[in-house]
């Protein structure tokens, strides 16, 4: 959906997400700061048509996790990506298992 940036910043975003999967195209979301997704957010793109989402992430220990621009937290990284599989799992069962 997008090449660089990020994603979960635009204000469209869920209705860029089902206007392509009701045109047919496989939609992907590449996401970085892993902190704005939320399952509150999570859910309704899974809901717009959501193919997949990709992860990254900014480090591997919160020393460095915590050094990107934003200064984001690898437990709530971890949370969001977790609450993330959970919400795709419950929507499209035996998919992403």
């Amino acid at each position: 959906m997008t090449f660089q940036g990020e994603p979960l910043l635009h204000k469209e975003l869920l209705i860029l997400s089902a206007l392509g999967h009701e045109a047919g195209l496989k939609t992907i979301l590449f996401n970085e700061c892993v902190g704005f997704l939320k399952a509150d957010l999570a859910r309704p793109l899974v809901r717009a048509g959501i193919n997949a989402i990709r992860l990254s992430g900014d480090g591997a220990s919160q020393e460095t996790y915590g050094q990107t621009g934003w200064g984001g937290s690898l437990p709530q990284f971890y949370e969001n990506a977790s609450s993330a599989a959970r919400i795709v799992r419950e929507r499209r069962p035996g998919r992403f298992s």
